[in-house]
């Protein structure tokens, strides 16, 4: 895919890269296939979080890193490798910078390997198509498993697996979310959807296309710790 942005960005994404954008005060981005690949039939597999910010970080300047598959660290050991995306993990760093203590990896099981998941606050653990099994119980293809606070873990795998390991520092108040905005001020989110409908954000250099809002309904949805 190629990413463009209100910064001017324009960066591929090929497999195994990461892109990490801070939206801050306001950011407007697409994702869209490269022209060369348009009209032909493949395939797409990618996952895409949103991590709240810290409040005394909600406005500040929205900023974009990439990172290549070859900068990422990578680790193995007794039939598991794991990548690391966002944070420290088994003695490796990520080159990209988190606003807040974030835990983000990349695991591959062979057939009967089992991981032992690094401590953080608060973990979980969701592979998109193959059943896992964790601290003992069965978890389904497209199914996150949240580990109880404090608790250690184990992930393991009957039959080769992918899966990514989530976790970090939980926020200290809830957050508020409407369609694409997010803040612990819902005030900030009416703000935000004025902006969009007046159409006054910054545009994508580039792009013509634009999404239009829902018909505005303050009906936040509070969310603890993401």
């Amino acid at each position: 895919m190629v990413h463009r942005d209100s910064l001017g960005t324009v960066q591929p994404i090929s497999p195994g890269d990461i892109n990490w954008m801070t939206a801050g005060s306001g950011i407007v981005h697409s994702e869209r296939t490269p022209e060369p690949l348009r009209g032909r039939s493949r395939r797409l597999h990618g996952l895409q979080l949103w991590v709240a910010l810290p409040p005394d970080q909600e406005d500040a300047a929205p900023s974009f890193q990439h990172a290549g598959v070859s900068t990422l660290p990578q680790w193995q050991h007794d039939g598991a490798a794991v990548r690391v995306l966002i944070g420290s993990a088994y003695g490796l760093v990520s080159p990209v910078r988190a606003a807040s203590p974030t835990l983000y990896l990349d695991v591959q099981l062979a057939a009967g390997a089992s991981l032992s998941l690094p401590p953080t606050e608060e973990l979980a653990v969701y592979a998109p198509a193959q059943r896992l099994t964790v601290n003992g119980s069965d978890v389904p293809a497209a199914t996150l498993a949240v580990i109880p606070r404090g608790e250690a873990a184990t992930v393991s795998a009957d039959e080769a697996a992918r899966c990514v390991v989530i976790g970090g520092a939980p926020l200290a108040q809830p957050v508020s979310m409407w369609w694409n905005f997010v803040s612990t001020d819902p005030r900030k989110i009416e703000a935000a959807a004025r902006r969009w409908n007046d159409n006054t954000f910054a545009a994508i250099p580039g792009e013509t296309g634009r999404v239009e809002m829902p018909p505005w309904r303050p009906r936040h949805t509070e969310r603890q710790g993401e």
